[in-house]
């Protein structure tokens, strides 16, 4: 009979100790939670004096808190931002994407850290990336009171370790930004040869590797456009200077925009060179500007008409000599006469 009470006394020991585990192995395994605030962000990518056609994408780094305690799945993923638009006004291009974090679930309670910053940039030339600010989201996983389930908020904290507003639905947002890198092109014409003409407008294509219109200020009295876009022509006589993309407007270029002039009238025995070096019949070179705000002078063009007419040394020779028999033959002559006359006197 004793041995039964033992029994039946261990067996409830263990009925106890099952009942209080059971909820333990439960949580031990990977739980959704219930979100106690809006369990997504948003991330907002400005650029600033955005101009033209920008197509560019910038893409972002989730780094998980190495002091974050095990058990944590389903982080959302790496996004990126894509810009594929056309700007027919100097201003602010905005876009944004969702950081989720709904899907995430949880083997225990802790916090949950991870850093979200702006990574990489398709043309970062243009578009440089946004390396000042970087964004903390923190999960804050709590036991609720029956402890049936785990219950999480998402916190945001920027750089500076400031708290900012707790999420409420997805307006919380990880704002980057920057301004594309603009410069200018200038091209001047000379001509040189002792039969070039000084007052000939030279006509040259220009070519470049976007979509726009750039503002085209110049002095020459030859025609010209006020603007200039891939394929038209530009006309240059002996000391004007062309500025493509004015300082300060709209019409500003993309740095590492591909551009280049190639002579198109007809040849009529110029020799072209730009930048001291002589260039084939088209006369074309290409290049890239560079800079990153005002006029850069490695963007700056010269481009030389050289038309020189060497004279015959043979026929040169021939002619000397002939005006020196005439000059001889008028001077014998006038001679004699003196001669004559004097004798007469």
């Amino acid at each position: 009979m004793k041995k039964t009470n033992k029994v039946i006394t261990a067996s409830a020991a263990v009925a106890v100790l099952a009942t209080t585990v059971a909820p333990l192995s439960t949580f031990a395994a990977a739980t959704t939670p219930t979100w106690n605030t809006g369990s997504s962000a948003t991330i907002i990518r400005n650029i600033e004096n955005a101009y033209g056609t920008i197509n560019n994408t910038f893409g972002y780094t989730i780094t998980a808190d190495g002091s974050n305690p095990a058990g944590a799945a389903n982080a959302p993923s790496a996004p990126s931002i894509v810009f594929n638009d056309t700007y027919t006004t100097i201003g602010t291009a905005s876009k944004s994407t969702t950081l989720d974090f709904s899907n995430m679930t949880f083997e225990r309670v802790g916090d949950y850290s991870y850093t979200i910053t702006e990574s990489s940039s398709t043309n970062s030339a243009i578009y440089p990336v946004d390396s000042t600010n970087s964004y903390t989201a923190t999960v804050s996983v709590r036991n609720n009171d029956t402890l049936t389930g785990y219950v999480a908020s998402l916190y945001v904290k920027d750089a500076s370790d400031d708290k900012l507003d707790n999420i409420s639905g997805d307006d919380s947002g990880f704002v980057y930004s920057s301004a594309p890198a603009y410069t200018n092109i200038q091209v001047s014409q000379t001509v040189s040869g002792n039969t070039a003409d000084p007052e000939k407008c030279f006509e040259y294509t220009f070519a470049v590797s976007t979509s726009d219109s750039y503002t085209l200020d110049t002095s020459s009295t030859c025609t010209n456009s006020s603007t200039i876009k891939n394929g038209d022509t530009i006309r240059l006589k002996h000391n004007d200077t062309a500025t493509i993309g004015l300082v300060g407007n709209n019409s500003q270029i993309p740095v590492g925009t591909t551009y280049s002039f190639t002579k198109a009238d007809a040849a009529e025995g110029y020799t072209t060179t730009i930048d001291g070096v002589e260039q084939a019949s088209t006369g074309t070179k290409t290049m890239v500007a560079v800079g990153d705000s005002d006029y850069d002078t490695n963007n700056e063009t010269t481009i030389n008409s050289y038309l020189n007419s060497e004279v015959d040394t043979n026929a040169f020779m021939g002619i000397a000599i002939y005006i020196l028999l005439i000059l001889a033959g008028t001077a014998g002559v006038a001679y004699f006469v003196r001669k004559k006359i004097a004798k007469k006197a």
